[in-house]
């Protein structure tokens, strides 16, 4: 298991990309000053969103929150 910490705007590594270009993805409102983006697959049910940390699981993103 990856683990890494991303700041906005750090270039999104190609794994990651892989994964929005599949999916829906939406922009949410500000918080605490920044952006946070939430990833939606089938069913528009979550299955990601960029927040703190990023973890690469499978080649899957899975969030935890710091």
């Amino acid at each position: 298991m990856k683990k890494k910490k991303y700041k906005f705007g750090t270039p999104w590594p190609d794994w990651a990309w892989r994964l929005v270009s599949k999916n829906k993805i939406i922009l949410s409102n500000e918080e605490n000053g920044q952006k946070v983006f939430f990833i939606y697959g089938k069913n528009n049910i979550e299955i990601a969103h960029y927040g703190d940390y990023l973890i690469q699981i499978n080649n899957e993103l899975k969030v935890k929150n710091s």
